[in-house]
């Protein structure tokens, strides 16, 4: 999920309205502008979505489907990507 202006730069792989995410909340329905991606890291590229409120702006967070793909250490304020080595 990510704020608004970033969200723009994806805006060319936006899906139609009509197939756009929603969430249901205590609220109401939260609908989210949707738009594919390939996001690379390291010599990973992993096909995603990219999300951002439709009447908000939001926050930049990473969702768990990319996490599933990653190995990530996280050591107090420090956050790096691990690489797999492959043994000799």
């Amino acid at each position: 999920m990510l704020d608004t202006s970033t969200y723009a730069k994806f805006s060319i792989g936006e899906i139609p309205e009509s197939l756009w995410f929603r969430f249901k909340t205590l609220n109401g329905y939260l609908i989210m502008r949707t738009a594919k991606a390939i996001l690379n890291v390291g010599d990973k590229k992993i096909e995603t979505y990219v999300l951002t409120s439709r009447d908000f702006d939001g926050k930049n967070l990473i969702g768990l489907e990319v996490i599933k793909e990653l190995a990530i250490l996280l050591d107090g304020r420090e956050t790096c990507i691990m690489k797999e080595f492959k043994s000799k």
